[in-house]
């Protein structure tokens, strides 16, 4: 894990995750994500036009970013219920098309 309590690295994490949601790089938003020790930090800063990683993602049409940035803020928001639902029904759906 890398020390983001580190004033850089937490920056770096910021830039990162805002350039992962302009292009759509989901991968690389998850790992800053797993990696960062601020979640609430890293998705919700805002660069220098006031955009969220959300805000660049709805902008640039990246739905996939932008669902899973809004799974992250349900799970936050609704904690009792997150620790039920331990699989996404469009990931449930996905796994059931490759099983049948």
């Amino acid at each position: 894990m890398f020390d983001s309590s580190n004033a850089v690295a937490c920056r770096l994490f910021v830039c990162v995750a805002h350039l992962a949601a302009m292009e759509g790089q989901l991968s690389c938003l998850k790992f800053v994500v797993s990696e960062s020790q601020n979640i609430g930090h890293v998705l919700g800063a805002r660069n220098d036009n006031g955009e969220t990683p959300k805000m660049l993602a709805e902008r640039f049409y990246k739905n996939a970013v932008f669902e899973y940035i809004n799974s992250i803020e349900w799970e936050r928001d609704h904690p009792e219920e997150a620790e039920s639902k331990i699989i996404s029904d469009s990931d449930y759906v996905q796994l059931m098309s490759m099983v049948i």
